[in-house]
């Protein structure tokens, strides 16, 4: 009877604590931890993690422990290093009872027979943004409180749950309207009245940098009832979150699954760079899996649901009125990894498919891209790989694919014909980069890697033949509105310099500068493929070609940012984290001499521009944050 009440008791903890783990729960993936481990990797001195982030807890500890208690390793760390490693273990040593540095109340039972163990503590983010720039000045901010709750059972359970609401407000001005295209399955090609979106500019952050915090929707403060449901904060609103997940780890870490709602990055080779599942994604519910059956060898697999936008601010044009079902989708992903000395190599595919119990996608040992030819022609498909060379103690190299959709052998669009690059019908992204550990400061490297993101790569017509549904879907390689993928929309490129240091413990800094270029997505001059929502014309898009900054209006990117974060404990004795950045931000457009209005797969020289429609715009951006206990 005692057994059976404990297991009873044990199993409403599960129920009622679905909460992050001390153990096997994942550390969030904008820690600062990540860019300690990828440091350690690239010189050598820490064992090489699979590149399915995020960790978990005891995958970090144990790996920091590991580069701590080595002769070989700990001899290549300074002094400084060392007590930064320290300050990590000693952020997640618990101990019991009520601890107000870290605002938390820890509960162990020390019971052999069944522990649980219970961490209860309560966090304040404050985050605040302003553009200052020639023609406008914006400002935006959010106030986030959150509980989080976290426990483990048995040693090989462990949970977490984080809730938080937010208050918010992040403007935005308009731009103008872009013409996403006609229905795919529309004979007529001439959708009455077009199908447009409203294209957006959020001038108080940093271009590209801004991530959501809310989940689904937001409720303007002036308007909190049912009916108040809103895609974004335009004015000051009221939010919430839940991150929660159940983690095991078996046989060491070397057989991990998750079940839960959280950032993840897969095939990054390096923080915040993978074109297939990046720290810039919206989270989603998954179930995942990663096996290290030697430790060369890894396979790591995910199927979640996906989430609606909630975008009808921006789309309202954009679809027909059965479109009630367009965002039904799931999405899965299967990645093989080899990891060697001097070489990583990892390769895989993926799926954005409506909601139909797919087994084939749902199993892991199965090819989505095998699979989707075994039940029709339905779903949007992609392969991805990445090839990694590095020397530890100096550096690496790598190359890395997402390919969207691809006529590889058409005499049209191929290899054959040799227009496999210039061919639209071609969609993939590609990056190239290095990064070098700099010896003479703690934890510093430095890094450069060029990113292309080609037009329409991530998007997806939307259909109208799917199995099990009436109405239109959408299968564009995004979720709650944004990109699964990497972060710059499609039809644009990216060259990256980044040099982030830890000169003292509890200290991190960061400078880098970004050169982006990207195709008008909205006015007269705007250039088809240019935002995820753009859907490829089906009438003879084999012989449309992309012309690359001379086919219509691009705006050019220059952006500096200087920034850091830091822990002021040690000063005043309460658990604070200060962090923010500053920069410099200038953008200009080029158009080409196609002729007005057409804008479209044609070519011509480009020159630059400066229009009401089309302005040069400089300005200052200050961001200040910060952050109470962890």
């Amino acid at each position: 009877m005692k057994k059976r009440i404990i297991g009873c008791f044990c199993f409403i903890l599960i129920c009622l604590f679905p909460v992050a783990a001390q153990k096997h729960s994942s550390i969030d993936i904008d820690d600062n931890v990540y860019k300690i481990i990828e440091n350690l990797q690239l010189r050598g001195l820490c064992p090489s993690l699979p590149a399915a982030k995020p960790y978990s807890e005891d995958q970090i500890l144990s790996a920091i422990r590991e580069t701590l208690t080595k002769p070989e390793t700990a001899e290549h760390l300074r002094d400084t290093e060392k007590s930064i490693l320290e300050s990590v273990l000693n952020r997640f040593d618990r101990k019991s009872g009520l601890d107000l540095k870290r605002g938390a109340y820890y509960f162990d039972s020390v019971n052999p027979k069944n522990p649980v163990k219970l961490d209860i503590g309560a966090s304040f983010d404050m985050f605040a943004s302003a553009g200052f720039y020639n023609n406008t000045k914006k400002l935006g901010f959010d106030f986030e409180p959150k509980i989080k709750l976290n426990g483990t059972l048995w040693d090989t359970i462990s949970m977490r749950f984080d809730m938080f609401g937010l208050v918010t407000k992040a403007p935005l001005t308009l731009l103008g309207e872009y013409d996403i295209g006609y229905y795919w399955d529309d004979d007529n090609y001439q959708p009455e009245p077009p199908r447009t979106i409203k294209t957006f500019a959020n001038y108080a952050f940093f271009p590209f940098a801004y991530q959501k915090r809310w989940d689904g929707s937001v409720y303007f403060v002036d308007n909190l009832s049912p009916n108040g449901l809103e895609g974004w904060p335009m004015s000051l609103a009221v939010g919430f979150g839940i991150f929660s997940e159940v983690d095991m780890a078996f046989f060491n870490n070397n057989l991990t699954l998750r079940l839960g709602r959280q950032y993840r990055e897969w095939a990054g080779m390096e923080n915040g760079s993978s074109l297939v599942l990046n720290a810039a994604a919206r989270p989603f519910v998954g179930l995942e899996m990663t096996a290290t059956l030697f430790p060369w060898f890894s396979f790591s697999s995910i199927t979640g649901s996906l989430e609606m936008p909630n975008s009808e601010y921006m789309t309202e044009n954009a679809y027909k009125d059965k479109t009630e079902d367009a965002y039904q989708n799931c999405f899965s992903i299967n990645m093989l990894e080899l990891n060697f000395k001097y070489t990583h190599i990892d390769f895989g595919t993926t799926s954005v498919w409506p909601k139909r119990f797919e087994l084939g996608y749902i199993y892991p040992l199965m090819s989505k891209l095998f699979f989707q030819n075994n039940i029709g022609n339905f779903d949007n498909l992609g392969l991805f790989g990445n090839l990694k060379m590095q020397y530890p103690g100096l550096g690496s190299m790598w190359f890395s694919l997402f390919l969207d959709e691809a006529s590889g052998l058409s005499k049209q669009t191929g290899l054959l014909s040799g227009n496999f690059l210039s061919s639209t019908r071609n969609m993939y992204a590609y990056q190239a980069g290095i990064n070098s550990a700099i010896p003479l400061l703690p934890f510093t490297t430095v890094s450069l890697r060029y990113t292309k993101v080609e037009p329409y790569c991530y998007t997806h017509q939307v259909i109208g033949d799917t199995p099990w549904y009436t109405g239109y879907i959408s299968e564009s390689y995004t979720n709650n509105g944004t990109s699964l993928g990497y972060y710059l929309p499609p039809n644009a490129d990216e060259l990256l310099l980044r040099f982030e240091t830890m000169p003292v413990t509890h200290l991190s800094a960061h400078a880098q500068y970004q050169f982006i270029r990207h195709g008008a997505d909205y006015g007269s001059r705007s250039v088809r493929g240019s935002s995820i929502y753009s859907e490829m014309d089906n009438a003879d898009r084999n012989s449309l070609r992309k012309y690359f900054l001379q086919d219509g209006a691009y705006q050019w990117f220059h952006i500096i940012k200087f920034g850091g974060e830091y822990n002021v404990k040690d000063l005043i004795g309460l658990p604070i984290t200060v962090y923010g950045d500053i920069g410099y931000v200038y953008s200009y457009f080029t158009d080409s001499d196609t002729g007005t209005g057409e804008a479209q797969y044609q070519k011509g020289d480009y020159h630059r521009i400066d229009t009401d429609e089309y302005p040069t715009m400089s300005g200052f951006i200050i961001s200040l944050g910060a952050r109470i206990f962890y």
